[in-house]
């Protein structure tokens, strides 16, 4: 079993912990950028949809799980928001994207090892 998630590490960085029990355990830093005019760092997590593995795409292939997106600014309104669909999908057409001004995909990424 594969385990992903993001946590405070101080206020400008999450890190990203990756832990396959049995095997390996280790983590990545996540530099985040502030909101606009706010100097505060927001971000939440969206998870994509699932997808399926095409045939002829065994050998090596990408899934996004979750995306770690910034909030923004609402200017008309003065706030900061983080709205649109719960899910995103894999094809990144997703309304939220045209207005998350930064953000990290997660995934895994599956190659073969076959030697030919």
């Amino acid at each position: 079993m594969l385990a992903s998630f993001s946590c405070p590490y101080n206020d400008s960085t999450s890190v990203c912990t990756i832990n396959v029990p049995g095997a390996m355990r280790g983590g990545v830093p996540l530099k985040l950028r502030p909101v606009e005019k706010y100097h505060s760092y927001v971000y939440y997590p969206r998870p994509f949809k699932f997808q399926t593995i095409k045939e002829g795409e065994e050998e090596h292939f990408k899934i996004p799980l979750i995306l770690y997106g910034s909030a923004w600014l609402d200017e008309k309104y003065n706030i900061i928001r983080f709205c649109g669909e719960k899910e995103i999908d894999p094809e990144m057409k997703a309304e939220i994207l045209k207005d998350i001004p930064h953000y990290y995909i997660i995934g895994i990424e599956f190659k073969s090892d076959k030697k030919e």
